[in-house]
């Protein structure tokens, strides 16, 4: 009898428009809502600013505003979760974490506060949306205001070696959001993450990655705005993993004077990053790096211009003997401390073939702008582009001499590089 008449209650607020779809209106509690729904369910929350968590307990649900019923995105910003703020272990606006195995989320925006309390961790994550183990879509939604230890925006975990969390964020944006020590915007270990035509605009990170800090997961991510964030990594670091970062655009992010690079952070990463263009980048350390004692990356057809560096020299930095290739990328009108719009250290052995180099230059007339090795590998400067760049094209620090396969490059005339012993009629760029 009590339970009928609590489904009696419950109907007088929500409004079905058949079994399986739920119309909730503001005010009412999303707990209630959750407990008479069933997997597969669709619920809809009305415009306005709803009190959560959204907490399903291992039902497969699809949750969103009336995007779902009409497809008009202006719904996203006019229906919002908000996160609880009166709960120590427990203020996200989202918690999936009892193995939800296919969660939608469409067209909501989801404010969080501090995030949920994680054991492992032994701390708060998540600032708007908490993810253990169990697998969650995300599409045409807005992640704001999130604050956490790890994953200010969204934090997602899965059980080590076994990655049995996924994760897709499409067609989204993740704003405003911070991390008191990893990931501002998306804090991911031992996962699978995909992450498309999504804007991560104004992220900030206290000591690690800004936008997205992946660690040990399968990443694909395409499409990307990062633009005005900061943190150790301004942008994106992913360690230990493999997938791609493609097509996508870096601009104005930044490091604190302890930071490691603006952009992009790859260590230990087997995989690809093309086809994106790192700009605008005014900061201590360079806007790429490229590492780790293992891996294989492969950063072709990108565009790297417009960046200058004051403290740590290099525009891209890549070290450690990975056999790494950068091919067909552009880099343009860098400006670094020491040289380098490629900077090599450690037991770099990069093949760098079939780049365009122009324009780039150094505070140190002998740094080297377009290579400055610092490495006791083997770099090959071989088939690439190199016109107009300033000063020295190419140097090396005297305590590491090593012998660089400079071979078959354009140096802006047929004459080659000057050289005022080894070309002294070169008419090109000077080597």
């Amino acid at each position: 009898m009590w339970m009928r008449m609590t489904i009696i209650t419950l109907c007088s607020f929500i409004e079905a428009i058949n079994a399986d779809t739920l119309f909730v209106p503001v005010g009412v509690p999303i707990s209630f809502v959750i407990a008479e729904s069933h997997s597969g369910d669709v619920i809809v929350f009305e415009e306005g600013s709803h009190l959560g968590p959204i907490t399903p307990f291992g039902r497969n649900l699809t949750l969103g505003s009336r995007m779902i019923v009409d497809g008009d995105q202006s719904w996203t910003d006019r229906t919002a979760i908000e996160a609880p703020v009166d709960f120590e272990d427990s203020s996200s606006a989202a918690i999936f974490c009892h193995g939800e195995q296919n969660i939608t989320l469409v067209g909501l925006t989801l404010r969080g506060a501090t995030g949920t309390y994680d054991e492992l961790y032994g701390t708060q994550a998540g600032g708007c949306v908490y993810v253990n183990r169990s697998n969650v879509k995300f599409d045409n939604c807005r992640l704001t205001g999130g604050s956490a230890f790890y994953g200010g925006g969204l934090f997602v975990s899965g059980t080590p070696w076994q990655r049995d969390a996924h994760v897709q964020l499409c067609n989204s944006v993740l704003d405003s959001c911070q991390a008191l020590e990893w990931g501002g915007g998306v804090y991911a270990s031992h996962c699978t993450l995909t992450v498309r035509n999504t804007s991560f605009e104004d992220i900030s990170c206290g000591m690690a990655t800004a936008a997205i800090n992946a660690l040990t997961s399968h990443v694909e991510l395409e499409s990307l705005r990062v633009s005005r964030c900061t943190g150790g990594v301004g942008g994106v670091a992913v360690y230990g993993g493999w997938g791609r970062v493609v097509a996508s655009e870096f601009i104005e992010n930044s490091t604190p004077e302890t930071g490691f690079c603006n952009d992009l952070y790859v260590s230990d990463f087997w995989g690809v990053v093309e086809r994106c263009v790192f700009h605008d980048e005014h900061a201590p350390f360079p806007s790429v790096f490229i590492g780790g004692p293992y891996g294989e990356t492969f950063f072709r057809g990108n565009i790297l211009e417009d960046n200058s560096t004051s403290t740590v020299t290099g525009t891209l930095i890549i070290n450690n003997r990975n056999g790494n290739l950068m091919t067909h990328n552009i880099f343009r009108n860098n400006r670094n401390i020491l040289g380098g719009a490629l900077f090599a250290f450690g037991d770099a052995d990069a093949i760098v073939e079939f780049n365009t180099f122009v324009g780039n230059s150094s505070m140190d007339a002998e740094g080297g702008s377009v290579l400055r090795s610092n490495t006791r590998g083997t770099p090959r400067l071989v088939n690439n582009i190199i016109s107009g760049n300033f000063g020295n094209c190419v140097s090396m620090n005297s305590a590491y001499p090593v012998r660089i396969d400079a071979r078959n490059n354009w140096w802006g005339h047929e004459s080659g590089p000057y050289h005022p012993t080894l070309n002294p009629t070169g008419q090109g760029d000077t080597l």
